[in-house]
């Protein structure tokens, strides 16, 4: 992980949190580098479309650094994985870029609204994106009596859908 440039944060130890994010900021400036994070700072398996707290650090990082954030939400997949089972289905997670935020002009202070802000942004993004499948699902299954499965098939096989 160290080869692809991850900054590890310690959450147990605020010092070196923000070291860590010091020395991020200062390589995002000479190296013209992006950064992925994942502001909730851990996964959630709801069901239903939704967002944990967001942890701020990265807005900190944003700020300091001088860097647009531009939110990526990923659409929930509940309808893929069985966490208790272990167990994932083959499907499409829909993925959603939302317009860049600056930051400007902003300072510290300005953290608290700015991750705010960010959340409500990526929050009704994925929530229009659920009611976006729920009612192509919904359409589908009222459109048709009988259900199609794509199958895949060897490179040298005609592909054919399969009727259930």
């Amino acid at each position: 992980m160290t080869l692809s440039g991850t900054v590890f944060i310690d959450r147990a130890n605020r010092e070196t949190a923000v070291k860590a994010f010091d020395g991020a900021a200062e390589q995002m400036q000479r190296e013209r580098q992006s950064v992925l994070i994942f502001p909730e700072g851990t996964r959630s398996y709801s069901a239903e479309p939704a967002l944990l707290p967001f942890k701020k650090g990265a807005f900190h990082l944003a700020v300091k650094a001088g860097v647009d954030i531009v939110p990526v939400v990923a659409e929930n997949y509940a309808h893929l994985l069985d966490v208790k089972k272990l167990r994932f289905e083959a499907g499409a997670i829909r993925v959603k870029v939302l317009p860049p935020l600056s930051t400007k002009n902003l300072q510290t202070s300005d953290v608290d609204e700015l991750t705010q802000r960010t959340r409500e942004s990526m929050l009704e993004a994925i929530q229009d994106m659920y009611k976006t499948r729920e009612a192509r699902y919904t359409e589908a299954s009222s459109s048709s009596s009988t259900s199609t499965k794509r199958v895949a098939m060897p490179p040298h096989a005609s592909s054919t859908a399969i009727e259930t």
